[in-house]
């Protein structure tokens, strides 16, 4: 017989005051496009400009210059790092870390590189941002803000 499919998402989680199920708290993230609506492969890169942090690693992206892809929203997992996450015991030091980021790069454009060829378990694509000839990454650890998974 089939699967039972109910029980894929019984996981659930607190998410914005609600419980939802995993499913549901992935498709609510900023404006996600699907696989199929943004295909890519490792190595890939697109025009982009930095609309907010959510975090110290996660970062909304508008898309630029692709063809259907003009001014559309992603939201990117920075490959290679680590940072403070807002729903742990770490908040204000995440909450510091998304504000001093907010502020410097907000509006800065650059370059989307895709760092895998799919997305992440949380729904993100997984790739690094060049901004004037320097990744995001790199600023983000020189900062204090995130450092660099071994």
């Amino acid at each position: 017989m089939g699967t039972n499919k109910t029980a894929v998402h019984i996981t659930y989680r607190r998410f914005f005051g609600k419980i939802t199920s995993r499913k549901q708290s992935i498709q609510k993230r900023a404006a996600i496009l699907s696989p199929q609506q943004l295909a890519f492969k490792k190595g890939d890169n697109l025009p982009c400009t930095i609309d907010h942090f959510a975090d110290g690693d996660t970062v909304i992206l508008w898309l630029h210059g692709a063809t259907g892809l003009t001014n559309k929203k992603v939201t990117l997992r920075i490959a290679d790092i680590d940072s403070y996450e807002i729903r742990s015991c770490e908040k204000l030091f995440a909450e510091d870390a998304r504000r001093k980021l907010n502020t410097e790069f907000k509006s800065a454009r650059g370059e989307l590189f895709f760092k895998k060829a799919n997305y992440e378990q949380y729904g993100r694509i997984v790739g690094d941002v060049l901004i004037e000839k320097k990744w995001l990454s790199q600023m983000i650890v020189e900062r204090g803000l995130g450092w660099f998974r071994t």
